[in-house]
């Protein structure tokens, strides 16, 4: 049964009041910012393709802003910023957070309020929520809402945690929810573990507490993740152009030239994301590891495909091309596909995967912790290294 929006509410607020999982850096040294600002920059710029110029003298409504410490540099590149929050607690340390790191601060607003209950007749250039929906008793009218604040011509900057992507930590969820009754127990059942889980986080460039980091993905009682499917859905619902995400869910089968008049529409293709999501379902290492393990077999057509252009290449009139040679040169390239499997790893580590996890739920069922914890050291993906990609964040364009 789905509980109230106010039932909601006040279970996310009491666990979050208890740990404020948006606090990184304004309890830290200056250099801590600076770190976390200039990664910021890269992030926008880089991941988004949303350089921090697109933020220069633009109104912005932000929901669920917490602490303030994920947007009070967007200050700095000129936003005006409406911060809305349901917990006091960390409106406060937003208003100092702001005064300490950002820029005009009187022309900021923040306002003491749920998504749901906060009234507006102003448009945004920009409605930014990143990591909020989650938590909320209705994820889908908490975006119809942020979008519905947002003007024709400007852009929607949504990110929530995936619900493939975070399967392992839904997994880690039903795990904390079987064997522990109270917070303290539920504590200790993450500490042994999801240890190193926890410490990689610790080490990320958002610093936080062990406990945080407990609270916000563990023990906080509301979490419902949207696919990129639904994500997608929503866009197209309150007539929002996809614009980018980080990380990327379009393969690159999509390759029209500029001039093309059929013009590629993500919108039709939503289901397609499934590759991706699979992906991070089992993410575990660096990308440029996934690549050399995942791209093996590419080797094995680059050298033919190569010979083969620079061969056929530069014609220009009175070029000469031995047509017995390219014979041959497509010849061998055509060999060489044979070799050519990308799925074969990918499915690989997905067997791997599913069968640990079919695994961890036969061992759930004893319900001992110490059978789980036993049969958890022994597995190679599941619980291992990143244990997914959790959070997928996405740029939209409203159209109309």
């Amino acid at each position: 049964m789905k509980k109230s929006k106010a039932a909601v509410e006040k279970i996310v607020l009491k666990t979050f009041q208890e740990e404020i999982p948006s606090v990184y850096f304004s309890d830290k040294s200056k250099a801590d910012y600076k770190k976390f600002a200039d990664n910021a920059e890269y992030v926008y710029r880089d991941l988004f393709n949303f350089p921090k110029e697109m933020f220069a003298n633009k109104k912005m409504l932000d929901f669920g802003g917490g602490t303030g410490e994920e947007t009070v540099y967007l200050t700095n590149w000129g936003a005006q910023i409406t911060h809305v929050e349901m917990n006091s607690m960390a409106l406060d340390i937003a208003k100092k957070v702001f005064k300490k790191y950002g820029s005009n601060f009187s022309k900021h607003k923040f306002i003491h309020s749920s998504i749901f209950d906060y009234k507006t007749k102003s448009k945004f250039d920009i409605v930014h929520s990143r990591g909020v929906f989650s938590h909320t008793y209705n994820k889908e009218l908490a975006f119809d809402k942020l979008a519905s604040n947002l003007k024709v011509g400007g852009y929607l900057i949504f990110g929530d945690p995936n619900k493939i992507g975070g399967f392992q930590n839904m997994l880690q969820r039903h795990i904390v929810y079987t064997l522990g009754r109270t917070k303290d127990e539920m504590e200790e059942i993450c500490e042994r573990l999801f240890a190193d889980d926890i410490t990689r986080s610790v080490k990320s460039k958002v610093v936080r507490t062990r406990r945080t980091i407990i609270f916000d993905r563990w023990i906080i009682p509301q979490q419902d993740d949207p696919s990129v499917e639904e994500v997608l859905s929503w866009f197209d619902k309150n007539n929002i152009r996809f614009y980018s995400s980080h990380p990327k869910f379009i393969f690159p089968y999509a390759s029209n030239s500029i001039f093309s008049h059929n013009k590629f529409d993500i919108s039709n293709f939503k289901k397609y994301s499934v590759l991706s999501e699979a992906l991070w379902m089992i993410k575990n290492t660096e990308d440029d590891e996934d690549y050399t393990d995942y791209l093996k077999s590419v080797n094995k057509i680059y050298l033919k495909q190569t010979k083969l252009s620079n061969h056929i290449s530069s014609i220009s009139p009175g070029s000469k091309v031995n047509l017995n040679s390219s014979i041959n040169m497509v010849d061998a390239y055509k060999k060489s596909l044979k070799e050519l499997d990308l799925g074969k790893p990918i499915v690989s580590r997905l067997e791997l995967f599913l069968k640990e996890v079919n695994g961890l739920l036969v061992t759930l069922k004893s319900k001992d912790l110490n059978k789980v914890d036993k049969y958890l050291k022994k597995t190679k993906i599941l619980f291992k290294g990143y244990v997914g990609v959790r959070h997928i964040d996405y740029v939209g364009y409203k159209y109309k």
